[in-house]
């Protein structure tokens, strides 16, 4: 729920930054005599929005809300599985193996989901200096 706000934020925040900053340079050609005031206005609100990008760039949350919620969605569907394999009454050990391995997958995937886009991040981030 943290990423999927965070990524809510970003995007609304992102467009109220750009809605100001489109109306600060507007309002620069309509008060000529507060011209410079609306021009640096306008400049560090698109500088703030360049920061709100980079940063989300950086941290990827709304990547991160779908790759939790679909690690949530597996282990809803495990948890589903073991609570109708109760009311059946015979649970084998080999059905409890599969389960484990279906739960350690579920996060497995994740991490390796997690990895990969922190590494992307990386490597976006070095080629861009090079």
């Amino acid at each position: 729920r943290g990423n999927k706000k965070k990524a809510e934020k970003v995007v609304l925040v992102s467009a109220s930054i750009s809605a100001m900053t489109t109306i600060s340079i507007a309002l620069a050609s309509q008060f000529k005599n507060l011209t410079p005031l609306f021009q640096s206005i306008a400049i560090i609100l698109s500088a703030s929005l360049t920061i709100l990008v980079a940063w989300d760039g950086f941290y990827n949350h709304k990547r991160l809300w779908l790759l939790q919620a679909e690690t949530v969605n597996r282990l809803k569907e495990i948890n589903t599985d073991i609570r109708h394999l109760e009311a059946t009454g015979s649970i084998k050990q080999s059905t409890i193996d599969q389960l484990y391995i279906r739960y350690k997958e579920a996060f497995g995937d994740f991490n390796n989901q997690w990895k990969e886009l922190r590494i992307d991040d990386g490597s976006q981030t070095n080629n861009k200096k090079a």
